[in-house]
């Protein structure tokens, strides 16, 4: 169902797509490499790319970053706290820790990419096609909170970590929508 790149960390998301382009999969699947999945990841993944409402899905959901979404955030997390929902859906794509694109769309946005940083680049062509991005809820992934590798991003302050992760035992359910607020 799925295909992961060997040794991810020699590729960008550019090439780790392109690579991935061509996989006779359903979806394809990036996790950067300071991503940690939740104990049966492999099992939680295919669930929830089997009930998945969106064509591109999030992993990970971050806490602090990006700092203006958290009250959007908050508000979308207790909502779908309440009404047990395994998705928040949004038209932002807010990180790229991990993330899973429905293979047959994979060279469209390729050929649209901007050069931008990737969860930007994702975010503005989805748009543009009109898809929208559905996160796990709870998240999948979470983030190893150590300092970026990217020379050009600003100091971080603040821990990166998922709201929550875990896993469930069905993926099928209601959406909650994550707005900016």
């Amino acid at each position: 169902m799925t295909r992961c790149a060997p040794n991810p960390g020699r590729f960008n998301h550019r090439h780790v797509l392109e690579w991935l382009s061509t996989s006779p999969t359903e979806w394809v699947v990036v996790l950067e490499d300071d991503a940690q999945p939740v104990d049966g990841f492999r099992t939680q993944l295919d669930k929830a790319l089997t009930a998945a409402p969106c064509d591109i899905v999030s992993l990970y959901l971050g806490t602090n970053y990006p700092r203006l979404w958290q009250r959007g955030i908050q508000r979308a997390t207790s909502q779908a706290d309440q009404t047990d929902s395994p998705w928040l859906v949004s038209e932002h794509l807010l990180h790229a820790v991990g993330y899973c694109i429905r293979t047959t769309l994979v060279p469209d946005l390729l050929e649209a990419l901007p050069e931008m940083p990737i969860d930007d680049a994702i975010t503005t062509w989805a748009r543009d096609q009109e898809h929208r991005i559905a996160y796990t809820w709870p998240s999948l992934t979470d983030h190893e909170d150590a300092d970026t590798l990217i020379s050009k991003r600003p100091t971080r302050n603040a821990p990166r970590k998922a709201h929550r992760t875990g896993t469930r035992t069905q993926w099928a359910g209601p959406t909650t929508e994550l707005e900016y607020c």
